[in-house]
């Protein structure tokens, strides 16, 4: 658009074992000091501008800094685990998550191991649709909102 680059999709995955107890970094961990000290910057989806204000930033604080969810990733032992996963609005619908979603499986069938993700009750019907199943469902309260409902959910990918 007007000669910029643009990403249309993006994918944080995780591979077998390179999780920190189910943690993705835990607090205090070689890995979480490193990031602090090497980034120098925020990282954008920490931008209020750029996710839609306070609120949308208070749920993604909810959704993924909790450690009840890194035990859950820490019971189903080795995974594929998809820590986050978006679409430009520009470029929804138009199967680039899917086909993100494709290569991680593809990779997980590879290790002979399933990929794994949390997510909100809005995006269920999606990731169904891609050969996930729900593994669990958890409700967490967040700042300004009544309840809000977590799936974890599974892809068989072994």
């Amino acid at each position: 658009e007007d000669g910029k680059v643009m990403t249309a999709a993006a994918c944080g995955i995780f591979h077998p074992g390179s999780l920190e107890e189910g943690s993705v970094m835990k607090t205090g961990s070689d890995r979480y000091y490193w990031s602090l000290m090497s980034s120098g910057a925020a990282p954008m989806f920490m931008d209020r501008n750029f996710c839609g204000g306070e609120k949308p930033l208070q749920r993604f604080a909810a959704l993924k800094q909790d450690s009840q969810w890194d035990k859950k990733r820490k019971e189903r032992g080795r995974i594929w685990y998809i820590g986050c996963l978006g679409t430009h609005p520009l470029y929804q619908g138009k199967g680039h998550a899917r086909r993100l979603l494709d290569v991680v499986a593809i990779w997980a069938k590879r290790d002979g191991v399933d990929c794994y993700l949390e997510c909100a009750a809005e995006n269920v019907s999606f990731y169904e649709k891609c050969g996930y199943r729900v593994a669990w469902k958890e409700n967490i309260n967040v700042v300004g909102e009544d309840t809000v409902s977590v799936y974890g959910m599974a892809r068989d990918c072994k």
